[in-house]
């Protein structure tokens, strides 16, 4: 992270939400979004999608340099022709007053007769196969919390919410475009892939030239099978979430109204 970019201004903070009235003695709370409500978040107001997409705008365009600044939107958020046709998870952190968004991902699925998945224009020509449809692509993977057992806890729980999102619904298989060290640190996890291509140089940064770099990524499968191994079918099932719903863990320091 660099040096005068704090976490205070990476982790988006809402004031007055209502979502942890239901449930306010928890300290963190999972939520999974339909594109639709993604996409009309101006129009209904919903800060808690707004908070979303403006970490995403945060970390893949002010911090990481992925995206050129201007992907940026007025209002600060990041979105992109892939989130109508993706389900997002976000996680939330009930604070003095506030809420902040501490993690997100969104699963890209294509249908039938869909353009293809992002993966499959960055490896053009380099995948074994075509993706068929139901196929999932991992996107916008986010964390974003200074405490590492809760940083942990956070990445399982997304992590199993994802898994359980497929698996219900019958999706898959699984993919990512991913960093060699990003790799290694899921495969740690408990969350192993396959490669199906070498390592490409990728140029990012967007389109005024600034910022831009090139990054080595690897087209992965992600082994869904070990994931539930390792964490076993019934935490898998604990974590089934229908969109528009969440999940609540954890004991607040909190007491009592936000």
């Amino acid at each position: 992270m660099p040096e005068n970019f704090s976490k205070q201004e990476i982790n988006p903070i809402i004031d007055g939400d209502n979502l942890f009235e239901n449930s306010n003695d928890s300290k963190f709370a999972l939520g999974v979004f339909s594109p639709e409500s993604v996409l009309n978040y101006g129009i209904s107001q919903n800060s808690l999608i707004r908070g979303y997409l403006q970490l995403r705008a945060n970390v893949y365009i002010d911090q990481e340099n992925i995206l050129g600044s201007e992907s940026k939107r007025s209002d600060g958020t990041e979105l992109d022709d892939d989130d109508e046709r993706a389900v997002h998870f976000v996680t939330f952190e009930r604070r003095l007053g506030s809420i902040a968004v501490i993690a997100s991902l969104r699963l890209i699925i294509k249908s039938i007769d869909d353009s293809p998945l992002p993966i499959e224009t960055t490896f053009l020509n380099i995948l074994p196969e075509p993706i068929e449809a139901g196929g999932v692509e991992v996107s916008r993977f986010i964390f974003r919390h200074g405490e590492f057992d809760h940083q942990r806890e956070i990445k399982a729980k997304m992590i199993l919410a994802a898994l359980a999102y497929v698996s219900t619904n019958e999706l898959g298989p699984v993919f990512g475009v991913i960093e060699k060290r990003v790799k290694r640190s899921l495969s740690l996890f408990g969350v192993p892939s396959e490669d199906l291509s070498p390592p490409q140089l990728v140029e990012e940064g967007g389109e005024n030239g600034a910022n831009k770099h090139t990054t080595e990524l690897i087209a992965v499968k992600i082994n869904t099978d070990a994931i539930e191994k390792k964490f076993g079918k019934e935490a898998v099932n604990s974590m089934v979430i229908k969109t528009g719903e969440f999940i609540y863990w954890g004991d607040s320091e909190i007491k009592g109204d936000i």
